[in-house]
This record gives C-alpha cells, structure tokens and sequence, in this order.
C-alpha cells in the first residue's frame, strides 16, 4: 500500500536530516524498517503547513508528529488491559515499545491537479 501513497520522486526530511530519503522506494524501506514489527500504533498530528511550489517544486508539507506503537507480540495483551480516552489509546506503563517525537517534512512533486485548485 505505501507504494501507491508517494510521488515516485518524493524526497522526505525526518527530524532534521537524521532520515533523510530520496525517492519512494527508498521511503517504502524506511517505513517498513520501523513498522514492520508493530502492532497498534497511535499517531498524534500537529496543524499540517503546507507550500505550494511554483513548478521546480510542487509541494512541501511540515508536520509535527508524535507516534507510539506496541509490538506485535505485545498487541493482543495490552490491548485487552487498554482503555479508550477521548478517541486515543491509553495502554499500561511499559507496554509501548516505541515512540517518535518530532518534525516530519515531504518534498514531493505534488501538482495542483493533486493537490486541489486554489
């Protein structure tokens, strides 16, 4: 599925330029590498900033994104000893295996046909 989701050229900026990437396939293996061994995972997503380009660039998008995961062999336990707060997951102390904090940028080749006219 997440070959389907970027631009074939998409060039992503995580936390700075401690993962940086150039091109989707590149992207696909960074993100598997991390979520392959999850289970539930929660995303928490700041107000999306997003620039459109004038033809060099066609977008770039900046978000701030706090990520938390179980992993797999832990999902079925602690989710079971979890509870819904407000639309999130509140699972017990030490079941989360991993957790992300920072900026995520994307630089793509995003058209406004992709992106909807202004």
């Amino acid at each position: 599925m997440p070959e389907t989701v970027f631009a074939p050229d998409v060039q992503v900026d995580y936390d700075s330029g401690e993962f940086r990437v150039d091109g989707r396939a590149g992207l696909v293996a960074l993100i598997r590498s991390h979520l392959d061994g999850c289970g539930p995972t929660q995303h928490l997503l700041g107000t999306p900033h997003v620039e459109v380009g004038d033809g060099e660039v066609g977008a770039r998008s900046r978000i701030y994104v706090r990520a938390a995961s179980l992993r797999r062999c832990e999902a079925a336990s602690a989710v079971r000893g979890a509870r819904r707060i407000h639309g999130g997951l509140e699972a017990h102390a030490g079941r989360l295996a991993r957790g992300a904090l920072g900026n995520a940028r994307e630089h793509g080749d995003r058209t406004r046909d992709v992106l909807g006219s202004r």
